[in-house]
């Protein structure tokens, strides 16, 4: 098991509070994957299965800002450039809208102008 499998299980683990109440991953898709690489997004989807979890993916930033409207979503994972748009266009989204959910990035290499 890779330690991202295994940080993944941690996530998806039932875990005791304080208040002694299980928390457990939400029934619906929470975990939205922006990427027009397939195999990252393939990759992805199969580390967050194997941990319980549920995934999306859009293929455009576009596509990604429609599903992170729903106000679903906790995480998404995005590559720093798509060909319609920067992650950035995520992070007004959730500050248009109130929506509380983290942006993180994917990127082999990474351009600070970006």
């Amino acid at each position: 098991m890779s330690v991202c499998d295994l940080q993944a299980r941690k996530v998806a683990d039932h875990i005791r509070p304080d208040a002694g109440l299980p928390l457990r991953a939400p029934d619906a898709a929470r975990i939205l994957i922006v990427s027009d690489d397939d195999s990252d997004t393939e990759e992805l989807k199969i580390v967050f299965q194997k941990a319980g979890l549920t995934s999306e993916s859009a293929v455009s930033i576009a596509a990604g800002c429609e599903s992170a409207i729903s106000g679903r979503l906790q995480v998404v994972f995005s590559t720093p450039v798509i060909g319609n748009g920067s992650w950035k266009r995520l992070v007004e989204v959730a500050n248009d809208y109130g929506l509380a959910f983290e942006v993180i990035l994917l990127a082999r290499t990474f351009d600070l102008n970006q």
